[in-house]
Parts: C-alpha cells; sequence; structure tokens
C-alpha cells in the first residue's frame, strides 16, 4: 500500500507545533532549578537577568540567580542576588546561610559570621549551621569561639573525629599543646590513617624533641601508604634530626624523586648531601632552594660553604655575603639598638653598664652626634674620667659642627652642644 504524502506532512507539522508548546510548559522557575541541577550556571543567570529586566523577578528566583552566580564563582554577584531575595522576604532564610558561605569564599570572615549569627537565631539546632560557623571563626582566627562551636557540635556526635580534630586544632592554635594533643589522639583512635592527624601530633612532639616517638609513628603512617609527600618528608627530616644523614638523604631523595620540589625537600635534600660531603649535589638542590626562597639564611649559609669547597669560589663569596646580610640587622637599626640599651640603663640608674652600649652605637653608627654626648657625660659625671670626657665632648662639637653643615640645626641637640661648650671649659680650668 502507498504511504499518503499528505499523511505524513501533517505528522510533521503536529510535531513541529507541539515541540514549543512543550517546552513553554515548563515554567521559568522550573526552567532555572533544571539548569542549576544540570550545573548549566550561565543558562540558569540568562533567564534570571530576563526576568529581572522585565521586573518579574520574585524572592525566589533571586535566590536561584545567587545559587547560579556562586556556582559560576561569582561571589559578590551572588551575594547581591542573595540579599536582594532576602529583602524580598526575610522568611526565606537560606538567603542567611549562603550569604554568610559567600562572604566566607571571599575571606571576608567577620561579615560571614554576621551573616551566620542571623542564621543561627532563626535556627539554632542546625549542626551544620554551627560547623559553617566554627570553620568560619577557625578561617577568622577566632579559636576561642570556634572551639566552643566544635564542643558543642562534639557533644552532639561524640564519634566525629573532625569534630575532634578540630578541637585539637584550636588549643594548638592557642597555644595549649597538652590539651590539643588529648584531641588529636582521641581522633586518631578514630581514624588511626588520617594523616592530617598523624601530622599534627608529630609536629608537637618534635617540638618537644621526642624523635623516636615521631619516627614511629610516621614509619607506622608509611608501612600503609607511601604516597604522601608530608608524612615522607617529615619522616626523612626526623632522621636528619638524629643526624642519620643518609638515611635522611636517601628518603628525602625519594620524596625528590616522587615530584616534591618544594622548598623544604630541595632544602633539606641539600643540607643532608652537605652532611655526607657530596658538596656538588648539595649545590644543585640548595640552589633549587634558593630560588624559592631567596631570605633563608640557612640556604645560603650551606650553599656557601659547599660552593667554597668546590669550584665554584666565586658563587661562595656572593651567598656568604647574602648570608651577613640576611642574619646582621641594617647598622642604623643595630646601632639604635645598643643606644636604647644604654638609656634604659641610664635609666635604672646604671651609668657604668650604659657606657659600653653607647660606644657600640658610636662604632655603627659613627655619624650620630647624640651618641657621643652620651658618652663624654658617661666619662665625665660617671667615671670621672676628664681626659676620655675632654676627648668625646671634642668630638662631639666637631660631629655636630658637620651635622649643622649637611642637615642644619637640630634643635634636639641644641641643649647637648650647649653643656659641651660648658663642661670643655670647666674641665680645662681644672
Amino acid at each position: 500500500m502507498k504511504a499518503n504524502p499528505h499523511l505524513w506532512l501533517l505528522c510533521a507539522f503536529i510535531a513541529i507545533v507541539s515541540l514549543p508548546i512543550k517546552v513553554s510548559s515548563m515554567s521559568s522557575s522550573d526552567s532555572v532549578r533544571w539548569f542549576i541541577q544540570q550545573s548549566r550556571f550561565k543558562e540558569a543567570t540568562d533567564i534570571t537577568q530576563r526576568l529581572q529586566r522585565s521586573g518579574l523577578i520574585s524572592a525566589e528566583m533571586s535566590y536561584c540567580e545567587g545559587l547560579a552566580w556562586k556556582g559560576l564563582n561569582r561571589y559578590t554577584a551572588a551575594i547581591n542576588s542573595f540579599t536582594k531575595s532576602y529583602r524580598q522576604d526575610s522568611l526565606l532564610t537560606s538567603n542567611l546561610t549562603e550569604l554568610g558561605t559567600c562572604f566566607r569564599l571571599l575571606n571576608n570572615y567577620n561579615q560571614s559570621l554576621l551573616w551566620y549569627d542571623k542564621a543561627w537565631k532563626k535556627d539554632s539546632t542546625s549542626a551544620v549551621l554551627w560547623s559553617e560557623m566554627a570553620g568560619t571563626c577557625m578561617a577568622g582566627e577566632q579559636y576561642e569561639l570556634a572551639l566552643n562551636l566544635y564542643r558543642r557540635l562534639a557533644i552532639r556526635d561524640l564519634q566525629n573525629s573532625f569534630f575532634l580534630l578540630n578541637m585539637g586544632k584550636c588549643f594548638d592554635y592557642l597555644g595549649q599543646t597538652d590539651s590539643a594533643m588529648v584531641y588529636y589522639r582521641k581522633s586518631l583512635m578514630l581514624v588511626p590513617n588520617d594523616y592530617q592527624t598523624v601530622y599534627r601530633i608529630c609536629s608537637i612532639l618534635l617540638k618537644e624533641k621526642e624523635y623516636n616517638t615521631v619516627l614511629t609513628l610516621t614509619n607506622g603512617y608509611r608501612s600503609k601508604d607511601l604516597t604522601n609527600l608530608r608524612i615522607n618528608s617529615l619522616n626523612a627530616y626526623t632522621y636528619m634530626l638524629v643526624k642519620d644523614y643518609k638515611e635522611s638523604y636517601q628518603r628525602f631523595l625519594a620524596c625528590y624523586c616522587n615530584h616534591d620540589e618544594s622548598k623544604f625537600t630541595t632544602k633539606y635534600l641539600g643540607i643532608t648531601a652537605f652532611k655526607l660531603n657530596n658538596m656538588e649535589q648539595a649545590k644543585e638542590y640548595l640552589e633549587k632552594a634558593y630560588q624559592l626562597d631567596s631570605t633563608d639564611y640557612e640556604i645560603t649559609n650551606f650553599l656557601g660553604i659547599a660552593c667554597a669547597t668546590s669550584a665554584h669560589k666565586e658563587l661562595a663569596i656572593f651567598y656568604l655575603n647574602k648570608t651577613l646580610q640576611l642574619i646582621s640587622p641594617d647598622s642604623t637599626y643595630l646601632g639604635n639598638v645598643y643606644g636604647n640599651l644604654g638609656k634604659a640603663y641610664d635609666a635604672s640608674a646604671l651609668c657604668e653598664k650604659a657606657l659600653e652600649p653607647y660606644l657600640v652605637a658610636h662604632r655603627l653608627i659613627p655619624s650620630d652626634a647624640t651618641y657621643i654626648y652620651l658618652i663624654a657625660s658617661k666619662y665625665d659625671f660617671c667615671l670621672k674620667n676628664r681626659e676620655k670626657a675632654i676627648q668625646y665632648y671634642r668630638q662631639f662639637l666637631d660631629t655636630y659642627a658637620e651635622d649643622q653643615k649637611n642637615k642644619g640645626i637640630d634643635p634636639a641637640v641644641v641643649p647637648y652642644s650647649n653643656n659641651a661648650i660648658k663642661r670643655l671649659k670647666e674641665l680645662s680650668r681644672k
């Protein structure tokens, strides 16, 4: 039987006409939600922007727009949408939590906590909200507040290792390492292979020089997982601290070959090579560390010595001079520190002790007339050394005269000048 061409055309027409009817049957709000569920955030904002221009956008649609902007990592735009939604309908409290989250993602922790607090006043029973607030407090270094929130969360869920770990962190940041260790160990009992907890316990133990315990913990972890770079490098570092340089070098080298080219690994790989008298390798790895941090005097010092004992003598001079610059404060700064020490001794009526710091300050800043006068006055009134007093009073007047030519009159030094002239006359008559 022959197909009817008219029937085929009629079916095609019905199919084409029915397509827009089917699409249009989905409302704008449904479309926006569907696009967000599919992570097609740009299409969602295209719809909400059209509604915005027509003035038809509802509080719910503003909220959905905020979710879409947040999905696009445009947190400021998301904040504007959530704020508008909250103004339109203050009963839509999910805006408050989202505003807290967006401000936190912008590292504005105070604003974040302000909005989380408003959300908490609407619903003080939400464990998720408490957890978000606690995390924000930690990020904003408000550790005591974070600790209180994590305590309340831990009461609700005693087997939650995340809460226990973060309580340990709070105590750690507050300098209460004994309490930190209690909660780290509780967390580790629940999740024995959690590298964060192992790492934090070992960091405290290193400060207490419990090197063997650190090796036991890190080797135990490595028996189950050899891929964790932080545990591996900490393990290698501990071998260095117990002076097992060969083992430390091999373990740092394994870290490096496993694509760990951090400053920590390259620095101590170089230092352990140095300790094993392998100067060329020490130079190679220490130079990599220097490229990552040119302000670490340990790197420049070991690098300088390694160069000096190999064929790179000129580089040795460069790196060792760099070391001196890094470990020696500016002479003016250091001179003023000594000068202030002298003044502190003077203020404590320890005039004899004040002389030495003033002499050092003068040596470091020979052009500072004030310290010369203070030295003269120590010899004059404290030590009763007439010759030295005259010597330094004259030096003070010469330096002060030179200062007047170059810098003009310093009102603070004028009384010293008058006293120096007066005392020189009196001492010369004796």
